[in-house]
């Protein structure tokens, strides 16, 4: 038996995605019911939420079809192969941004979809940017937004800042590191 009496009894592969894979796992629960459930596997990602020396937040405005509307969010990517949190966020955070760091801070770790998703995606924060060049991939149309921290904070409470990423790396930076009070 798994965790507090459920047990996967079988995985069963419907799609496998370019980035992630669709299966049904046939479950027995705790009260002996026995019930499918969706699960995605996802390899994981990154994010790095860029902070410049004037206390401004860069978030990247870009159309998300599953929305059917554009977001602002930090830059993020789904890991390649076993690279280190580390490296994804930093070659993200250069690909979607134009700047670089030689050094990010991690803030935290946090699940997107836990329902359903496997996926992790690590979360940090980079002070000390370096302007160097945007390398968008051939899908991406990227626009950058400086905004304010305590502003960021203000459209993430009021609901304009959607990306539960973001939102993430918005607060915990604002209230772990900055220390902005309300």
């Amino acid at each position: 038996m798994g965790a507090d009496g459920y047990k996967k009894l079988d995985r069963t592969l419907v799609h496998k995605g370019v980035v992630v894979s669709f299966y049904k796992e046939h479950m027995k629960l705790p009260n002996g019911n026995v019930a499918d459930w969706d699960y995605i596997a996802h390899p994981g990602g990154a994010a790095c939420l860029p902070v410049t020396k004037d206390g401004e937040v860069i978030l990247v405005s870009q159309y998300r079809n599953s929305q059917d509307r554009i977001t602002l969010e930090i830059p993020a990517g789904k890991k390649d192969g076993n690279e280190a949190n580390e490296v994804t966020a930093l070659r993200e955070l250069e690909e979607e941004t134009g700047y670089r760091a030689d050094k990010i801070t991690h803030l935290t770790d946090t699940i997107p979809a836990v329902g359903y998703s496997d996926e992790v995606l690590g979360l940090f924060y980079a002070d000390n940017l370096i302007e160097s060049k945007q390398n968008l991939d051939e899908d991406e149309k990227i626009d950058l937004v400086k905004i304010p921290l305590r502003k960021a904070v203000d459209m993430c409470v009021s609901g304009e800042i959607i990306d539960s990423k973001t939102v993430t790396a918005i607060l915990m930076y604002a209230f772990t590191v900055a220390k902005i009070t309300y």
